[in-house]
């Protein structure tokens, strides 16, 4: 099968469905609660830094908080 959604491949990994390459930050939770097993831990990808973009106000203005409709 073949999907470029990562959650839904996510789900198919978790119903059984196959194997998937996916990112630490991704399935860490499942792995620690035994839901997934990490295959090929020889073969892991080289870490990347995790980016997060955040609002230092609790009060954006209405631009920022009303999503655009394209």
């Amino acid at each position: 099968m073949s999907c470029n959604d990562g959650a839904v491949i996510k789900d198919w990994v978790l119903a059984g469905k196959g194997i998937a390459y996916k990112s630490w930050f991704d399935v860490a939770k499942e792995v620690h609660q035994g839901k997934l097993i990490v295959l090929f831990s020889d073969q892991l990808a080289d870490k990347i830094p995790l980016q997060l973009l955040y609002l230092q106000t609790d009060y954006p203005n209405h631009k920022i908080r009303t999503p655009s409709i394209f």
